[in-house]
């Protein structure tokens, strides 16, 4: 219903404003009155209807129908209008009635005010209105105009001009009313409606269309369009492209010219770009002529009046027709086409199929590398598309067909799949949970990225080839190339939206937060301002409007919806590159690189308690084994001996044919370990043939391959069957074996079917996804014929030979399977087809399909089928019959042979000889009767069917009875039943009385012959018989070719037709009259009478007589020989329909196996299956009780973890692949390896990810082309058994511990992948430092934003870009370290092993040393605790600390050698990552930990003294950190470490706490650890690691420097907000600084007025000052101190030596002084000279390399080798090699500490010492 007036409303008209927005408000009026007066409901009723009483602004909800419904219809409406359009809707209640207002006011108001922002953001896609306001500005040629008009004038559209109280719009709006109406003026709207038209109703398949489509994003009109449509189209990407086409079309008409100087901004494509779009034309319009762009070639069809190939036809649903994309295009046309092309073409065209089929391993490899195991029924978008692509690879690997024809079909699947796709973006933006909205976008991301990765690139390449003329190959890939892009930009679009809305929401309880405590800072200057304000005091008030607008300022840092829209956007600008490089995430000022890391670690920290109790169930098993066994744990070898074994795996074949192996260690499993071997060298033989049919292009050499391939598979298959327990009983394995039996010539039931199997499958697919009812009914017959095929293979109908051979087998195969298994309409059947019709009728809601597509599609969803019962009752009788014919005489028995036929069996044989020529009715079709193969067909049934008919007459005569008898016995029976008196029931039991005696010649027994009657009848009763409508067009057909031979009706005797009526023929007249008047012509009557004689005369033909045959049938009352149809022309069915059922049609079955065929002892941890107990593999091998409990155990938790993996990454039982320690390799290593395990000693540990040998810290290159979550699994892949552990409890809690990590990263996928994905979109990038400045000096930030074009963003990777995928890398990959290779030498490993061995040096075995460094570290920590009072801890938490430390560093010594089962304090920490990821990282390595191995790794033990200085000072700061948080319980407030308990050995909170509120705690307690460690200890964590450390340029400028950064930024960072532990921080020092200057500038002494105005200064005002205070004077007092014991007196040192407590001065002065040279490293003024000596001096392991060489060169022991007077602890005549022996052994320094400690002050007062 449209509103027709063309009136302008009074109350608009009164309006103040101008004539176009008037004009504008009127239009609006129209729209929101037609858009609810078009409101329906569910039973098409209209929502509101015209009234009497009623004017053009109010109608009436529709009195006929229910109100509420109405109202909920009308509400969700008017909400979406009022929103729109600024309310104009009311509701006015009558007494009877409801009323809704329409007034626009507000809206006309708001259109004048804001003319120019606003002025096309009023457009709808339905456009009832158009904003003129626009066009009056915009003029164009009177030719153009006239172009346009004359343009759709061909089109049959009217194109008028009216007054300005007239219509204007597109009249796409109304397109299919064709009609365009535009006010005088404004005629420059003409361009725009003429582009939409074109680009409607051009089909949406041909490549012009296609290219505009893909290349309409490279222009700013793309982004304006989804900026101002975006939300109205519900971001539906073809709408919008759409609309940006035909934007851009309107202005190319409009300039007419289309050459790009001449362009608009918006006309031009993005600069950046130019390069890929060329590149995109080159690839995808090979053969085409050049052109500037695209849009130019539409623009020049309007101009030039081309209306060819547009039509109306191509309209649906508006604008867009949303299954444009189906395929129309059969599989047989491609093949025409390809058909058709030159030679040379064909081949090209087949090269490259072909080597795109080459890289089908590759894309295999990729498949087994998915993590989803598909096991069941497809779940999800990703498990179709996995499915789609292993049917690819194996179509690809096992088609016997051409390449060609398994590409086209591979192409039909591709695109229809891509269609799926399209469909499901509305699924997904529909959802309103944003979190799930995130997950389910991502599952999507990764389901089309297998495509558009895999298959879609190598669709590209072909499509080069390729041109218009090409038509369905070329459109099909170009179709899919287009749906690609669309979906590339929905991914997109869709991730920036919901991002925006995640990461606030996570961040929103510390937002909140953090702004409460920034707005309680301000309040108070807030109360000075304005007393200042007051006072009129300008200097006081101006300085704090500074405070307060700094803080103000800060603010603006937090996470808001704001602030993160802009940092994805880009309009925040990049991050900082020092950041990156040195700070690690953590530390970083950018909110998003922050919280994503944030939010990764804590994924990964949130599951100690998992870890814990593994690791103390482990140990307990371990310490049981021990004592039971006696072993010692130091040999691995010897402790797991008879637990573990040595196997053989095959992992390839050579060139020569032979296998290669390698060995690996596995658990005992009770099986000889040969069958390994025996087992993967099948398999690998297999892969190795695919290998070489795939890249064989000789056919025969293909055939011959194809045919050792099969051969190979039907070995497997056998050697499974005979020696492993498989899913299925042997029983059932014997009947699948049937199916790989060789028939002869290589052929086998297997191969003869799969084929056709695979077509099946392919054409099913297509259905499900195809709307056309036209394309439904072809692909149904297309599916017919596939089914046809399969049952004439099965079929021994005139077969011979080898067919004869394949069809009894599969007959066999399916005899024997149908016992076991059933196709059943199982829970997941009747789900799938619910689905399915909820789906349609989505489509249907939709509008993209019609309601005779959806009634059709609702239709073949279902079929209808006897009931089982029918079946099995029918199948009784039949059986009963049989068994009664037995029980007479032998003699007749012998006299009969009929009688000897199995019924049944005939029955059986005739379907088999027709089941191939039925129809989708059952109905058999045989085109033509006359080919002698019908004919021979029609002999054989009816020869058959003789034998039925013979069976059935003995079987009467059986009984003694006459036909006509029998039936009247049977009626007396029933009658007897209701008979109401007795002289009725003996009447009739005299009938049947007299019935039986007159029965003659049955050897039968009464009892018998009347049960045989009653089996007869009832069997007769069951089946409705009906001649098939076949077999009425066959016969009318052949009554038909005798019509023209029969005589005319002669006109004297009376006619009778067909209703009984009689006619005489009028002379006179000529025409045939009845009594009562009715008429027939002449020609009539002869046509009815010649067809009545043919239909008897047909009856002598021999066709007739072939396809009937004589029997006898009960008809009026008696019975009579009838010609009956034979078999082929008869359709049988239940009588009654409660024998009849209508389930689901038979593709939603499920094949399911019967449970007694299961084998309920075949499942296994991997999937690959064990050998039987008995068998061929069955072990010898005796395992002890002890033994045998422990094995149990590890493979209980090797088992269990592994669970929670993909299939296709377990390992079952192999131990993991984690290679020995350095004492294993010692203690294990046999004397005559003894140089290989030498020359070992220093090999990296393997890490094996993705199956490859890698080193965990060595990935190279990119890991990731936008990652979609593939997460690595290590210690998975190939490793060589000499070089595996043998430590298997280690080796399985280390595995479990990766997988408990592994399956916490995945939670956080889905964020790291989006925010990957919208960091990478190039429209995405930040914008320029000068644009930035430039945007936040704006009045109008919005406004300026929307002139941002591509030129004003960087245009390389951004910084934050890089900083996400350093995270990814790092965290999803294991990614520290990139492997650095010069001439075949790791740099990075030498750089790394020097690195080891000069911190050993400098710091192993050096006591003082390290107590230096702590104390250093404790002054840092005071320093913070001053700095962050407040914020994490003060001094009081600090002394808490302090004291605790002592007690659990006693408690981590006693837990050194308890593997799992640790102390309280010892948990706790670990559970707040105290140690820097040491509990993580290690986990497990504890396990097999002796005093052996620890005596036995010199360098470690030398190192003790520098770990436990550094574990001490982490325990003070965590201790700290969670003494200052509390939970408030009872009226106390509880620090956090009170709040757990030890329960059963694993630390839990306590129950009488809120285990969320305590969750979130630890959380918060765990950033706050990680920060504060950073800041006062540096950066060790490997969670953290910076970007420069993957360098080993940069680990050695950070070695023994890794405090620098952090305690540098500590103090001179400018101010940024720290997610992580939510605080706005600066650098003390800059703070300080900062406002001591900004007193000087506002004219006060600095600092005076903190003192006597301390409320003008912020907490980190204060704090800063206190703390850059407390530093100085530490500094102070440390340089008294050492002046205070002689350290500045010139021979200080000739007085140490003659002092007899010389020895302890020297170690305090020394002590003091490395303390004192630490702590100002970074102090403004005293660290400048110790920064100058780092910038001199950035290597500290340099000296290790040149100690290296020197030592080198003094081993000639010349002269000069020897020193030649006292040089420090050195004497004269000394050889210098003893020297530097003791230098690079780090002997030197623990003797000058202990035993010289005079030489040792001189050489720290020489050079600085340097604090790791």
């Amino acid at each position: 219903m449209i509103c027709q007036v063309n009136i302008m409303p009074d109350y608009i008209n009164s309006l103040d404003i101008s004539p176009a927005s008037k004009q504008q408000a009127r239009n609006v009026h129209v729209s929101v009155v037609n858009e609810l007066m078009n409101l329906k409901t569910k039973d098409n009723y209209n929502v509101f209807v015209n009234d009497t009483v009623v004017d053009f602004s109010v109608i009436a909800l529709n009195p006929m129908i229910n109100k509420l419904e109405a109202l909920a219809i009308a509400n969700n409406k008017i909400s979406e209008l009022n929103k729109t359009y600024d309310n104009p809707i009311k509701f006015l209640n009558s007494v009877d009635k409801i009323f809704v207002a329409v007034n626009v006011s507000d809206f006309a108001n708001t259109i004048e005010n804001t003319k120019d922002q606003y002025a096309d953001t009023y457009l709808k896609d339905n456009s009832k209105f158009f904003n003129l306001e626009v066009h009056a500005e915009q003029k164009i040629d009177e030719s153009v105009k006239q172009n346009c008009i004359s343009f759709l004038n061909k089109l049959g559209v009217n194109v008028e001009a009216v007054s300005e109280n007239g219509i204007s719009g597109k009249g796409l709006a109304d397109i299919l009313n064709k009609v365009v109406k535009y006010t005088l003026g404004y005629e420059s709207v003409l361009p725009e409606e003429a582009a939409h038209f074109l680009t409607s109703l051009m089909p949406q398949e041909h490549p012009t269309m296609q290219e505009a489509l893909r290349e309409i994003v490279n222009y700013p009109i793309y982004k304006q369009v989804v900026e101002t449509y975006g939300e109205r189209y519900g971001n539906n990407e073809l709408k919008l492209r759409h609309e940006a086409v035909g934007k851009l079309i309107a202005e190319r008409i409009k300039n007419r010219s289309g050459r790009i100087e001449n362009m608009t901004e918006n006309e031009k494509p993005i600069t950046w770009m130019k390069s890929i779009l060329n590149w995109f034309r080159s690839l995808f319009q090979a053969k085409q002529e050049y052109r500037d762009d695209v849009f130019d070639d539409l623009a020049d069809r309007i101009i030039k009046g081309d209306v060819s190939d547009l039509s109306f036809e191509n309209v649906v649903n508006e604008v867009v027709a949303d299954g444009i994309f189906l395929s129309q295009t059969k599989y047989e046309e491609m093949m025409a086409k390809y058909d058709a092309m030159p030679e040379n073409k064909q081949k090209k065209v087949t090269k490259q199929i072909r080597s795109m089929f080459s890289n089908i391993n590759a894309l295999k490899k990729s498949i087994n590398e998915m993590e989803v195991n598909l096991e069941a029924a497809s779940k999800t978008m990703f498990d179709k598309t996995l499915q789609f692509l292993k049917n690819a690879v194996y179509n690809v690997e096992n088609t016997s067909i051409s390449s060609v024809n398994t590409f086209i079909e591979m192409a039909i699947q591709t695109e229809l799949m891509l269609k799926d796709f399209h469909n499901e973006t509305e699924v997904i933006s529909e959802i309103s949970d944003p979190n799930l909205r995130l997950f389910k976008l991502y599952q999507f991301n990764r389901s089309t990225d297998l495509l558009t990765k895999s298959i879609v690139p190598q669709l590209a390449e072909i499509y080069r080839n390729l041109n218009s003329n090409d038509g369905p190959m070329y459109n099909t890939i170009g179709n899919i190339l287009t749906l690609s892009s669309f979906i590339e930009g929905f991914i997109n679009n869709e991730y920036m939206e919901i991002l925006s809305e995640v990461y606030p929401e996570m961040l929103r309880e510390r937002t909140e937060a953090i702004t409460k405590k920034i707005n309680e800072e301000i309040e108070p200057l807030k109360r000075q301002l304005e007393s200042a304000i007051s006072r009129g005091d300008k200097k006081n008030e101006k300085y704090l409007k500074g405070k307060i607008d700094k803080k103000l300022k800060e603010m603006k840092q937090l996470g808001t919806e704001e602030r993160i829209k802009d940092i994805l956007t880009g309009l925040a600008g990049d991050s900082s590159g020092m950041s990156f490089w040195v700070e690690g995430a953590s530390m970083s000022g950018d909110i998003i690189v922050n919280e994503l890391d944030d939010f990764i670690k804590t994924c990964v920290l949130s599951n100690y308690e998992q870890y814990q109790t593994l690791a103390r169930d482990m140990a307990n098993a371990v310490d049981k084994f021990q004592k039971k066994s006696g072993r010692s744990k130091n040999n691995p070898d010897e402790f797991y001996k008879n637990i573990i074994e040595e196997v053989t795996v095959v992992t390839g074949i050579d060139e020569k044919g032979e296998p290669i192996t390698y060995k690996r260690k596995k658990f005992v499993d009770g099986f000889n370990p040969e069958y390994i071997y025996e087992l993967t060298l099948r398999e690998q033989k297999i892969e190795h043939i695919k290998k070489q049919e795939l890249a064989e292009t000789d056919g025969a050499k293909r055939e011959a391959l194809n045919k050792e391939k099969q051969a190979l598979i039907s070995e497997y298959n056998k050697f499974l069957r005979e020696n492993f327990v498989l899913d299925t009983t042997d029983e059932y394995n014997k009947v699948t074996a049937l199916l790989d039996e060789d028939l002869g010539d290589g052929m086998t039931a297997r191969e003869a079917t799969k084929d056709i199997y695979r077509r099946m499958n392919l054409k099913q697919n297509e259905i499900r996804r195809t709307s056309s009812v036209e394309r439904l009914e072809v692909l149904y017959d297309d599916l017919l014929q596939l089914i046809r095929e399969l049952k004439t293979l099965k079929s021994e109908y005139n077969k011979t030979g080898i067919d004869l051979k394949v069809a009894k087998q599969l007959k066999l195969y399916s005899k024997k399977m149908k016992e076991m298994v059933d196709h059943e309409l199982t829970d997941e059947s009747y789900a799938d087809h619910n689905k399915h019709l909820l789906e349609l009728k989505r489509e249907l809601d939709n509008g993209e399909i019609t309601q005779e597509e959806y009634e059709y599609k609702v239709e073949k969803s279902y079929e209808t089928r006897p009931t089982k019962a029918y079946v099995t009752v029918r199948e009784d009788l039949i059986e009963r019959i049989r068994q009664i014919s037995e029980r007479q005489s032998q003699e007749i028995l012998n006299k009969n042979s009929v009688l000897k036929e199995n019924i049944s069996e005939l029955y059986k044989e005739m379907e088999d000889a027709v089941s191939r020529l039925r129809n989708e009715y059952g109905e058999v079709e045989i085109d033509d009767v006359d080919d002698p193969e019908a004919k021979k067909l029609v002999n054989f049934i009816r020869e058959k069917e003789k034998k039925i008919i013979a069976y059935r007459e003995q079987m009467v005569k059986a009984t003694g009875f006459s036909q006509e008898a029998m039936r009247r016995k049977k009626e007396l029976i029933s009658l007897f039943k209701f008979a109401h008196t007795a002289e009725e029931r003996r009447a009739i039991s005299a009938e049947i009385e007299r019935l039986n005696k007159e029965a003659t010649g049955s050897s039968l027994d009464v009892s018998s012959r009347d049960e045989l009657i009653d089996l007869m009848a009832m069997l007769d009763e069951m089946t409705s018989t009906e001649n098939s409508q076949e077999y009425e067009e066959k016969l009318k057909e052949q009554t038909q070719m005798l019509v023209a031979d029969m005589e005319d009706f002669d006109k004297s005797e009376k006619f009778i037709d067909d209703e009984g009526i009689v006619y005489d023929y009028n002379d006179e007249l000529n025409i045939w009259v009845s009594s009562t008047g009715e008429e027939l012509s002449d020609v009539e009557v002869n046509s009815i009478s010649k067809y009545r004689a043919a239909s008897e005369k047909v009856k002598t033909t021999e066709w007739f007589k072939a396809n009937h045959i004589k029997r006898n049938a009960f008809i009026e009352g008696g019975f009579t020989t009838i010609d009956m149809p034979i078999y082929i022309w008869r359709t049988t069915k239940p009588a009654d329909p409660s024998y009849s059922e209508k389930v689901p049609a038979f593709r939603f079955r499920q094949r399911v196996i019967k449970p007694e065929f299961k084998n309920k002892d075949s499942e296994t941890i991997d999937g690959k299956p064990l050998p039987k107990k008995d068998g061929k593999f069955k072990s010898k091998a005796k395992l002890t009780d002890a033994e045998q409990e422990f094995l149990d155990m590890l493979l209980k938790v090797h088992y269990g973890f592994q669970r929670k993996i993909p299939l296709g990454k377990r390992i079952g039982s192999f131990l993991p692949s984690i290679p020995k320690g350095g004492f294993e390799k010692a203690i294990t290593t046999n004397v005559s390896k003894i140089g290989n395990a030498i020359r070992s000693t220093y090999d990296w540990a393997i890490r094996a990810i993705k199956g490859n040998e890698q080193d965990q810290d060595y990935i190279t290159g990119k890991l990731y082309d936008n990652f979609l979550g593939d997460i690595p699994l290590l210690f998975t892949g190939k490793i060589d058994a000499e070089q595996q552990t043998s430590d298997a409890a280690y080796a399985v809690l280390h595995f479990a511990g990766h997988i408990i990590r592994y399956d916490a990263l995945k939670q956080a996928i889905p964020l790291a992948a989006g925010t990957s994905k919208v960091l990478a979109n190039p429209q995405n990038r930040p914008i320029r430092p000068e644009k930035l400045k430039m945007l936040e000096r704006s009045a109008d930030p919005a406004a300026f934003a929307m002139t941002l074009t591509s030129e004003d963003r960087i245009k390389n990777q951004s910084i934050r870009e890089k900083h996400v995928n350093s995270i990814i890398n790092r965290a999803f990959y294991g990614q520290h370290q990139y492997s650095e290779e010069v001439n075949g030498v790791n740099i990075g490993k030498i750089a790394n092993e020097g690195m080891q061995i000069a911190a050993y040096q400098i710091l192993g075995g050096k006591i003082m040393a390290n107590i230096k460094n702590n104390i250093a570290g404790k002054i840092q920590m005071f320093l913070a605790s001053r700095f962050l009072k407040n914020k994490i801890y003060d001094e009081r938490n600090l002394a808490f600390g302090q004291m605790k430390s002592f007690q659990i560093m006693s408690e981590l010594l006693n837990d050194r050698y308890k593997g799992g089962n640790l102390g309280y304090y010892h948990q706790l920490l670990n559970m707040v990552n105290a140690f820097q990821g040491e509990f993580y990282n290690e986990f497990g390595h504890k396990l097999s930990a002796t005093l052996l191995k620890d005596a036995a790794n010199i360098r470690n033990l030398f190192m003790v003294p520098k770990n436990v200085a550094e574990i001490e000072m982490q325990i003070v700061n965590a201790m700290a950190v969670l003494d200052s948080m509390y939970i408030e319980h009872e009226g106390k407030k509880v620090p956090l470490h009170n709040v757990f308990e030890l329960r059963d050995g694993v630390i839990a909170a306590k129950k009488e706490f809120d285990a969320v509120e305590v969750k979130k705690l630890v959380n918060d307690a765990i950033r706050k650890i990680a920060h504060v460690n950073i800041v006062t200890n540096g950066n060790f964590d490997r969670m953290n690691a910076v970007e420069a450390e993957k360098y080993s340029i940069g680990r050695l400028l950070l070695f023994l420097n890794k405090y620098f950064v952090p305690m540098f930024m500590f103090r001179y960072s400018d101010t940024r907000y720290n997610a992580s532990i939510n605080e706005i921080t600066t650098g003390y020092h800059r703070e300080f600084f900062t406002t001591i200057l900004n007193d000087i500038r506002n004219g006060y002494f600095p600092l005076y007025r903190m003192v006597t105005k301390p409320d003008q200064y912020t907490s980190e005002e204060k704090n800063a000052a206190l703390t850059a205070s407390y530093e100085f004077g530490i500094l102070v007092l440390l340089g008294m101190g050492y002046s205070l014991l002689g350290g500045k007196e010139p021979d200080k040192y000739q007085k140490l030596k003659e002092d007899p407590n010389g020895y302890w001065r020297a170690q305090v002065l020394n002590m003091i002084l490395s303390i004192k040279l630490e702590t100002e490293t970074v102090h403004p003024f005293y660290g400048i000279d110790n920064i100058a000596q780092k910038i001199k001096s950035p290597f500290p392991v340099a000296r290790l390399y040149e100690n290296i060489v020197k030592f080198a060169y003094t081993l000639n022991f010349g002269d000069e080798d020897f020193y030649k007077r006292d040089t420090g602890m050195y004497s004269k005549g000394q050889a210098k090699a003893i020297a530097y022996a003791l230098k690079l052994s780090g002997l030197e320094g623990i003797l000058l500490e202990i035993g010289n400690p005079i030489e040792r002050l001189k050489r720290t007062e020489q050079s600085q010492f340097i604090r790791q």
